[in-house]
């Protein structure tokens, strides 16, 4: 029953009006408000999605990654070299990315095959062996080229090394430097850059380091100017 305030006659409840004195009642319709969430209801369907969309990305992300963050296959194309010497050129067979544990170098040459061997046989083997480079080394990759121009057959060698640190760079850097110095005409290009040509034969060279990564490129059959090799090391 509603109670008019007027008059104090009960009214039913869905009358609007008093039937005694024809008073406006106050009547207010009020919704319930919602029940508050089952702590034991479904985890809700957005959110589901949300984190199976996760999850997808991250398996995509996984198998994608290492293709990047690995080097692989070549650090120059035969077309950039061409593009900055001339000539045609190929990739030899034993280019290859390497991962270094301990005493160990796993290799993984371009063409598919694997092996594994010590690491002073590898880089022995890459004619790098002698001059103690693999200390701090972790990973890397090396690079064959063949080429031709005026009839006159070219090599190309081409190295990417990543050390654990700086530290061990800038030492391999510096052993560089001193070593291929006694051999040519070293020019200092800047504090972690230098080109040579040798006096011994007929081949040019440029060392750079950047952080904990020393590149390589050692040009053999005919001379460079500095400019050409900068060229070759800046399209790594």
């Amino acid at each position: 029953m509603i109670k008019c305030n007027r008059c104090g006659y009960e009214n039913r409840d869905d009358a609007r009006f008093c039937a005694k004195c024809g008073a406006p009642l106050n009547v207010y319709n009020f919704s319930p408000p919602p029940p508050p969430p089952n702590p034991g209801s479904k985890f809700p369907m957005k959110a589901i999605l949300a984190l199976v969309a996760v999850i997808v990305i991250l398996i995509i992300i996984a198998g994608v990654l290492p293709a990047y963050v690995q080097p692989d296959g070549e650090i120059l194309t035969p077309s950039q070299v061409s593009s900055v010497i001339g000539g045609t050129w190929k990739v030899g067979n034993n280019t290859a990315y390497f991962s270094v544990q301990g005493n160990s170098v796993s290799v993984n040459y371009i063409n598919g095959t694997k092996e594994t061997m010590n690491i002073s046989n590898f880089l022995g083997s890459t004619g790098a062996g002698s001059i103690g480079i693999y200390k701090g080394l972790s990973s890397g990759q090396v690079e064959e080229m063949y080429g031709s121009i005026n009839n006159t057959n070219l090599t190309l060698d081409a190295f990417q090394l990543c050390y654990e640190n700086s530290t061990y760079s800038n030492e391999t850097y510096m052993t560089l430097t001193l070593f291929l110095g006694i051999v040519g005409h070293e020019v200092l290009l800047s504090n972690n850059t230098f080109v040579e040509n040798t006096t011994s034969s007929e081949s040019s060279l440029i060392v750079t380091m950047k952080g904990d990564q020393v590149y390589f490129i050692g040009l053999n059959g005919m001379y460079l100017s500095d400019n050409q090799l900068e060229s070759l090391i800046q399209d790594f």
